[in-house]
């Protein structure tokens, strides 16, 4: 297998149930896919679909109910937490919010210093990292300097893109990463991603409910729906052949 085809996340009957109110709710059942090196990948569907609880499993935020997930071919619920923070390194997280993702009486840089410490980076090195991958984000490193409210929203989150980045991580997962962002800013974050992911041979996982705007960035999407994949196939086929009622309808309702 070549390094462009290695299977770097493969989840496998996944499944997820929590307990709400004496009543089980099946998160997630049986849910299987892969991402590969220099993929993107999507999933798409409505909120309760099981989309982000299957990131958070992925990111070590949830243990699944059954089935197993794999990472850089370990299997991420046998790792003891040294074992587990150089995988972790390798995958990163955008969120929807951006301004709650940082400390709000830190200013960015500390937040990204915390970050990069925490994963067991260089600390003489983090300063001119945290330059760096704010220059590739396209903000001026004097950000760094800068409280999380005293810049836009779309700012933030070009800051939590390089936060992430910080760590060189081979994986960066967006969950709703644009989701809070007005029509303009979500074209420049799509695009910024879409450049990130060549420049920094990034593989991506971009969760959305928006079939519209995942189908910008992803080769492949993967359609959730009530806890299950309805459908799984590159995105062209996806928007002009739609084989499950439920993605018909997705794609209604935006395209």
């Amino acid at each position: 297998m070549t390094p462009d085809t290695k299977t770097l996340i493969r989840v496998s009957d996944l499944s997820k149930v929590y307990k709400k109110d004496k009543e089980l709710v099946h998160a997630l059942k049986k849910v299987s896919l892969e991402l590969k090196a220099q993929e993107s990948t999507a999933l798409v569907g409505e909120s309760g679909s099981g989309k982000s609880t299957l990131a958070k499993i992925i990111l070590g935020l949830e243990r699944p109910s059954s089935g197993a997930a794999y990472c850089f071919e370990e299997e991420l619920y046998k790792l003891s937490a040294p074992q587990a923070r150089p995988v972790y390194k390798k995958v990163q997280a955008v969120f929807q919010n951006p301004v709650k993702s940082f400390n709000p009486r830190h200013t960015i840089a500390y937040s990204f210093k915390k970050h990069m410490q925490n994963l067991g980076y260089e600390r003489d090195k983090i300063t001119e990292r945290s330059k760096e991958v704010m220059e590739l984000c396209q903000l001026d490193p004097s950000f760094l300097k800068r409280y999380p409210h005293e810049v836009s929203i779309g700012q933030c989150q070009r800051a939590a893109i390089a936060r992430a980045l910080s760590t060189r991580p081979e994986i960066l997962i967006c969950d709703e990463a644009t989701s809070a962002l007005n029509v303009s800013v979500q074209a420049q974050i799509v695009k910024l991603l879409k450049e990130l992911k060549q420049d920094c041979r990034l593989s991506l996982l971009f969760i959305s409910h928006d079939i519209a705007l995942v189908s910008e960035i992803a080769e492949s999407i993967h359609v959730m729906h009530e806890g299950c994949i309805a459908e799984s196939a590159k995105t062209q086929d996806i928007i002009s052949h739609p084989q499950d009622d439920y993605t018909k309808a997705l794609i209604s309702a935006v395209l």
